[in-house]
């Protein structure tokens, strides 16, 4: 059996704000990528997973976090943010920080992957980048699946 790893990258923005931390207190964006890494064994068809179907199983997730304000749920500002109806803003029960901000999409790829038809599949991982010199990695591994 050969293993092999698959990433695909993705491009989208968002804007947040770290009310602990000075640099970041004020709210502003990034234009961020995010490399999607799914690791298993190649199947009887010659691959991990056909780049369509990652792009699919990761779309929804790019779509919720694309252009919207990210904000933790205790934040002092998050009901004045709220309260900007034309304006989509996201709670998170942490500050959104590149490291929280990859544990929920990986979290949300693990379930995704669990119910799509992959059973070769036994890790994944996200690899955020906030700036072209600055990213965040989060693994997670399924256990070895059984192929088809």
């Amino acid at each position: 059996m050969t293993i092999a790893t698959v990433t695909k990258a993705f491009d989208f923005c968002y804007g947040h704000r770290l009310p602990n931390v000075q640099k970041c207190l004020n709210p502003h964006g990034h234009n961020v990528r995010l490399e999607v890494s799914v690791t298993g064994a190649i199947n009887e068809d010659g691959m991990v997973i056909d780049f369509s179907k990652l792009k699919t199983l990761v779309e929804p997730i790019i779509s919720k976090y694309d252009h919207a304000f990210l904000v933790n749920a205790s934040d002092d500002d998050v009901d004045f943010l709220k309260a900007l109806s034309k304006y989509r803003t996201i709670q998170f029960f942490s500050n959104p920080t590149a490291e929280i901000i990859a544990q929920y999409i990986i979290d949300y790829l693990v379930e995704a992957i669990a119910v799509s038809d992959c059973p070769n599949i036994y890790g994944i991982s996200t690899r955020l980048y906030e700036t072209p010199d600055s990213w965040v990695e989060v693994q997670k591994s399924f256990g070895m699946c059984k192929m088809k």
